[in-house]
């Protein structure tokens, strides 16, 4: 079965798996960063090294978002160095209008038509049912996971549901926690390399009680309606992706802020850390207005490496001194 890559949380691996391909959601690490297809001067680090990841993988085909400008600007140059089929999927940054709805639709269609032409196979509409059951099953044993697993654990969990479609449980259940300050990890995807952060927490007494990355639970989609999923598979798959997930991104992003306060709430959040990459402009844009909505401690990090000579200890001191600051 091909694989087809892919990073953005906007593409419905349920629509991938349904043309009789191997939906793979990646994050990158540093260990694929000296053989890039391209060197330019002002090339995120997060985009170049995710193609390096992608390329590895030998895949079926690899499908960008207009999500990201640097992702947009990397679909670009690989189309014009890699044999490999390069699908651009355009994301309609407004949410909330019909026309932006229907822009959505005609974009799965678009990239339907691509996946048919590098492999894949038409779906029927019964099929896409029985798919989208299944990966909503999965996700909500997923969140089961939660309660038993360390964060960490977790957060690795849905990491890995994302790249190969199955759920990981043979991690060792967390131990009973007593005053572990909740925080919030808030902010864009994760590398694959530095999710010492978590440990950083849980060593100065706190617990990441809620994964808002990009890569954590904040980009599952909602359950979807068993009605609408037998009558219109697809629009049920466009509503739960492109009318549910919170990000930065969307205009008005009034989404993500609803969904931070539930969480704050039902969590009991004290303090909330961001993480964002270098040229992750959307997040640095929003991190004073976050401040000013959660009224709650923030903590920023532009960590892209903790093994980085010095990037560690330099994280370490400053986490230290966050958790510090709650207690």
């Amino acid at each position: 079965m091909k694989r087809i890559i892919y990073s953005c949380p906007f593409i419905p691996a349920e629509w991938l798996a349904a043309h009789g391909l191997h939906p793979c959601r990646i994050l990158p690490g540093h260990g694929q960063g000296h053989d890039s297809p391209d060197t330019l001067a002002g090339l995120c680090q997060y985009a170049r090294l995710f193609s390096n990841c992608a390329l590895r993988e030998s895949p079926g085909a690899i499908v960008f978002s207009t999500l990201c400008d640097q992702m947009r600007r990397m679909a670009e140059l690989l189309g014009r160095q890699t044999s490999i089929p390069i699908f651009l999927f355009n994301v309609p940054s407004t949410w909330q209008s019909p026309a932006a709805r229907q822009i959505y639709l005609h974009e799965l269609v678009r990239l339907g038509r691509f996946l048919v032409t590098h492999g894949g196979v038409e779906p029927k509409q019964e099929y896409l049912s029985e798919v989208m059951k299944s990966y909503d099953r999965k996700r909500e044993q997923l969140k089961g996971l939660r309660q038993h697993l360390s964060a960490r654990q977790f957060s690795e969990a849905i990491v890995n549901f994302h790249r190969s479609g199955s759920i990981e449980t043979n991690a060792n259940p967390k131990g009973i926690e007593v005053d572990k300050l909740p925080v919030a990890l808030l902010g864009g995807p994760m590398f694959a390399d530095i999710f010492e952060i978590f440990d950083l927490v849980a060593q100065n007494g706190g617990d990441i009680a809620l994964d808002a990355t990009e890569s954590g639970e904040r980009t599952l989609p909602d359950r979807f309606n068993p009605t609408n999923l037998e009558d219109n598979p697809l629009d049920e798959l466009a509503h739960a992706y492109f009318g549910t997930i919170p990000d930065v991104s969307r205009r008005p992003n009034t989404l993500l802020y609803e969904w931070l306060d539930r969480m704050i709430r039902e969590r009991g959040i004290r303090g909330i850390i961001i993480r964002y990459n270098t040229w992750c402009d959307l997040w640095h844009a929003e991190v004073s207005r976050l401040k000013e909505h959660a009224g709650l401690p923030v903590l920023t990090l532009h960590t892209e490496n903790t093994y980085a000579p010095g990037e560690r200890l330099r994280t370490a001191t400053r986490i230290e001194a966050f958790m510090d600051l709650l207690k």
